[in-house]
């Protein structure tokens, strides 16, 4: 059990008021956005927020981005703040990128963000397609938006002490994923089994061009990290590639090992549990039906995605030789941290209610944990009103995006 008990201190509240947003050129009255000011010494100034729905639904991000005041903590500086995610698709990228997005703004980082929904893309020029901010800088603390792996653009615009983070899936279970995945967007068919799709090369190496990545469900992985896809039929240059691109990754996750991984990170960033917490975006479900041998040897097969196998293999291979894993006492803090992930989850239903901070009691693992509004509010929002919130935070609450949140 992880004991918990009400925060002593009370939270000063501001005066409850109703507050005019403009959305879609209209002013849009919400009644239940309220100031929270922050007693806590690490914040060099009080942080407003917005206070969350007893049931816990997804904030407006404009409202949250208008009433948040981010600076950076100081309680300590030696954890790391300089980091790229290489946000490969169907590898539980968009829970990581909620985690570092959260940690991005409350540390007042400057991020290289898309301007739009989509993936960026390198071929159009800095303030084109994406931009950094909130800073007026040229060089990114930050980028963890769909972008490939690209090293002159990472020499150019990102500060040079990066660590790179990057999540791979193995190839049988990422494939069944990609098919249930596309076929919600009726980029495959979705009556199609995905026994029916591994047996059709058509669909297999169905073209696009997001961001660079050329295909669907072809070398999509290797994609991500940069691989030229011209490259595609020459085994040797895709072994080359992956001896070159895998000693460059500072913090492999395996998407079969997220919550350990993320300890990992936790301890080589020096981060805090706080910072590390997160409720799991679960896009699509993949596909229950176990594929055929013939289906998988497909799969695996040179023609299709042994490219992404042999990735795989390389990078579980790096994560499996970490020192820490070796340990007894790892395993033990990592299902502590499942645990303790899961209860903050619970306890965020209270605070939503009560609007008051609770308390998680100090253990061998950390010191007392405040859950608060404002850790809340971002471990409940919606996928779509994360990125919205994060292109707001760097570029401007009033940039204008091509979409909606539903």
């Amino acid at each position: 059990m992880i004991p918990i008990r009400l925060s002593a201190k009370p939270l000063v509240v501001g005066l409850m008021c109703s507050l005019a947003v403009l959305w879609g050129g209209r002013a849009v009255l919400s009644s239940y956005d309220k100031t929270e000011v922050l007693q806590n010494e690490e914040f060099a100034r009080d942080r407003g927020m917005s206070s969350i729905k007893s049931h816990m639904s997804t904030l407006n991000s404009d409202t949250l981005r208008q009433n948040v005041r981010f600076t950076r903590k100081t309680a300590n500086p030696n954890k790391v703040h300089r980091f790229i995610l290489t946000k490969v698709e169907k590898t539980g990228s968009s829970t990581l990128f909620s985690i570092l997005s959260r940690f991005t703004q409350i540390y007042n980082l400057n991020i290289l963000t898309q301007k739009n929904f989509h993936h960026i893309s390198w071929s159009r020029p800095k303030g084109e397609d994406w931009d950094i901010g909130p800073e007026p800088v040229d060089r990114a603390d930050v980028l963890i938006n769909h972008a490939r792996h690209n090293q002159s653009v990472f020499d150019k615009y990102m500060k040079q002490d990066y660590k790179l983070i990057v999540p791979v899936r193995e190839p049988v279970s990422w494939m069944k994923s990609a098919i249930k995945y596309y076929a919600g967007y009726r980029t495959i068919n979705p009556k199609a089994s995905a026994e029916t799709v591994i047996s059709d090369r058509n669909v297999l190496y169905k073209q696009r061009n997001q961001g660079g990545v050329k295909t669907y469900l072809h070398l999509v992985q290797l994609q991500w990290l940069g691989f030229d896809y011209n490259n595609r039929n020459n085994l040797t240059a895709i072994k080359e590639y992956i001896s070159y691109i895998v000693p460059k990754i500072d913090i492999p996750i395996l998407s079969d090992q997220f919550d350990a991984s993320l300890v990992i990170l936790k301890r080589r960033f020096n981060w805090d549990y706080t910072d590390i917490f997160y409720q799991s975006y679960v896009v699509t479900k993949s596909d229950s039906q176990t594929l055929s041998n013939s289906s998988i040897q497909t799969i695996l097969s040179a023609e299709v995605n042994l490219g992404d196998h042999l990735l795989y293999q390389a990078v579980n291979k790096t994560w499996w030789s970490q020192p820490e894993v070796g340990r007894k006492e790892f395993w033990e803090e990592v299902s502590y941290f499942k645990e303790l992930n899961q209860r903050v989850t619970d306890i965020c239903r209270t605070v939503g209610t009560t609007q008051r901070s609770y308390t998680i009691v100090h253990s061998q693992y950390h010191d007392d944990i405040t859950i608060s509004l404002q850790l809340c509010s971002f471990l409940t929002k919606s996928k779509c009103n994360l990125v919205q919130g994060t292109i707001r935070y760097a570029l401007g609450k009033q940039t204008k995006l091509g979409w909606q949140c539903k």
